[in-house]
């Protein structure tokens, strides 16, 4: 009762009582205060092998599936992988097991058909995305992973199959930063220094000129003149 109330207050001083549509974080709070972190809806676009797009209570959602990274659409095996995901749920209704929202505006989770598979599983299971362990600690996904890796599955039947999140870096920028790259994501993939610690690693003109380059480029507050930044040539993009 209370929660009807608070929706139909909030629906009616913004004057939209019949098309009150809850935007993703207030379903993620709703769901909260309830005791859960789920969601159904019909499954409308599928883009990729790891992002889907579905409506519920009147609402578009995407969701970025958790845990998993799909090749890119122009990678070997990147068509594959999102034919395959939509065979398995467009136009059909899935549960999605909210974890958070992410920089872009989708929430993140795990999907489950309505037969209960795990889809994000299911897609690593079969070679058709890699377990994202940049940005995951699932040892089930991990262990998946490893099992299609030995048995040759999917994109693992390629002699070496290039990580999504490195064909990104490769081809979006040489420097590794995506433009869809949130601060917090930039800052996480960056090292600050002091210039005493760095002048055995480079000359003094060189790190002022990089430390320039960098706050120039990315617009980085917390850099200036006192400090190094040194991009990480390993770092994983953002799920993008």
């Amino acid at each position: 009762m209370v929660v009807a109330r608070s929706l139909f207050l909030i629906a009616l001083f913004s004057g939209t009582v019949r098309a009150f549509v809850p935007p993703v974080d207030f379903i993620n709070r709703l769901s909260n205060s309830l005791g859960r972190k789920s969601v159904s809806g019909k499954v409308t676009f599928v883009p990729d092998g790891d992002t889907i797009h579905f409506k519920s209570g009147g609402q578009t959602l995407k969701l970025r599936l958790e845990g998993i990274d799909a090749p890119e659409h122009s990678q070997p095996f990147g068509p594959q992988s999102g034919e395959a995901l939509r065979s398995w749920i467009l136009g059909r209704t899935i549960t999605v097991r909210i974890t958070t929202e992410d920089q872009y505006g989708r929430i993140v989770g795990t999907a489950y058909s309505e037969e209960g598979k795990n889809i994000n599983a299911s897609m690593v299971a079969s070679g058709l995305a890699w377990w994202y362990r940049y940005f995951s600690d699932n040892t089930e996904l991990e262990r998946l992973e490893k099992k299609a890796r030995s048995e040759r599955l999917g994109l693992w039947k390629q002699k070496k199959p290039e990580p999504p999140w490195d064909y990104r870096r490769r081809t979006r920028n040489p420097n590794g930063v995506d433009d869809k790259d949130s601060l917090e994501s930039l800052q996480s993939r960056l090292e600050i220094t002091p210039r005493s610690s760095a002048a055995s690693m480079m000359p003094s003109d060189a790190a002022s000129s990089a430390t320039e380059t960098a706050a120039s480029n990315h617009s980085v507050p917390w850099a200036d003149s006192a400090n190094v930044i040194k991009a990480s040539a390993k770092a994983p993009l953002s799920p993008r």
